[in-house]
């Protein structure tokens, strides 16, 4: 029974591989304009010849082989580009927590200079060297300029 089975099996696939073009024949409706296909002549419009190629495993096997290549590929790309994104957001969260840092310690050195009515500089041996009145406006200008370039207005 096994024998028979099989041979059946090899026999039509042995014609199956034979069969290289076949005829389907195609067919308008003239009310509906509705188009179908069929394997039979009658009723029909145009016969429209179909030729198959067969491909051979290897061909396909290379070709799938290509495309998952190409995939794998892709993804990786995708995943490098992700962990540079990451990188860039964690860099712009690192200059973003500087430029604050910067900002709160240009306030306070404003706040300093124009409260203080007097600023100095040390000098060394511990000395200290007064700014008189144009130096003192100008600090507090330079002040008030840090404040603007580290926070933004």
């Amino acid at each position: 029974m096994k024998t028979i089975i099989f041979s059946s099996l090899l026999g039509l696939s042995l014609l199956a591989g034979f069969a290289t073009a076949q005829t389907i024949y195609r067919s308008v409706d003239d009310e509906t304009g509705k188009i179908s296909y069929s394997d039979r002549p009658e009723f029909a419009d145009e016969a429209i010849e179909l030729k198959l190629k067969h491909t051979s495993s290897a061909e396909v096997t290379k070709r799938v082989t290509a495309n998952q290549e190409q995939y794998a590929a892709a993804s990786e790309d995708r995943k490098s580009a992700a962990e540079e994104q990451a990188m860039l957001t964690e860099e712009a969260g690192k200059v973003a927590a500087d430029r604050r840092a910067n900002c709160e310690q240009a306030k306070d050195q404003q706040e300093q200079y124009s409260t203080a009515r007097r600023l100095y500089r040390d000098l060394p041996g511990g000395e200290r060297d007064y700014l008189n009145d144009k130096e003192l406006t100008q600090a507090r200008v330079d002040a008030r300029r840090q404040v603007d370039d580290w926070c933004g207005g």
